[in-house]
């Protein structure tokens, strides 16, 4: 069950967020959502919509591009078919951005008894300025974190209860992280130093024990 605290934390962390697109839509409008790295998502995204498939090019022959993993542009192209503005991927990054402290929260629950350290870490993550800037212009940063911590928990959840399911709803996770932004990809390497130490370290028990 999820204690209030953190209910209050996730509301908190939405009001906040709200309140800084508010500040930037007011002085800037929503080129003020926009950072450099931005035009590249949003020019394959204007492209996907007018039918020329992922290319940033501006004019033809629009050649086809894999500068970026295709999930986020695909986000962007959806939000302005649908709405014909990115200020709902906004909100969905405002959204998933509040919702990263519970998924830590729920990790930190998973290795200690004690309420104090999840609920200070839930807390940090929730007002961390870094984050709270990247859920509010274009960018794959939440998504890609989200997603990430999101495969993470599956994948704690897993060692407890050794679900297939778990590890199922892990590699979902993590594939749809790394089709958001790269570094997802190598994300399995730290899963497999685990297992390798814990294969080790039951291997060196063992033969102690038969000693």
């Amino acid at each position: 069950m999820i204690p209030n605290s953190i209910k209050y934390i996730v509301v908190g962390a939405v009001c906040a967020r709200l309140l800084l697109l508010a500040g930037i839509l007011t002085h800037s409008g929503t080129e003020g959502v926009f950072l450099p790295d931005s035009r590249g998502f949003y020019q394959t995204a204007v492209n996907i919509t007018a039918g020329h498939g992922f290319s940033r090019d501006v004019t033809a022959p629009f050649l086809p591009s894999a500068h970026f993993p295709p999930l986020y542009p695909l986000l962007i192209a959806g939000s302005l078919t649908l709405t014909g503005s990115i200020l709902p991927l906004i909100i969905l990054q405002i959204v998933l951005s509040s919702f990263i402290p519970l998924i830590i929260w729920r990790i930190g629950t998973l290795f200690t008894e004690r309420r104090a350290p999840p609920l200070i870490a839930a807390t940090l993550s929730a007002f961390e300025p870094l984050m709270m800037l990247w859920s509010v212009v274009l960018l794959t940063d939440v998504l890609a974190t989200f997603l990430l911590l999101a495969a993470v928990l599956f994948f704690c959840q897993f060692l407890t209860s050794r679900a297939i399911r778990h590890t199922a709803l892990s590699g979902l996770v993590l594939g749809a992280a790394a089709l958001t932004r790269p570094d997802g990809q190598f994300l399995f390497l730290i899963a497999t130093a685990y297992f390798l130490s814990a294969l080790l370290y039951t291997l060196a028990k063992k033969t102690k024990e038969v000693s």
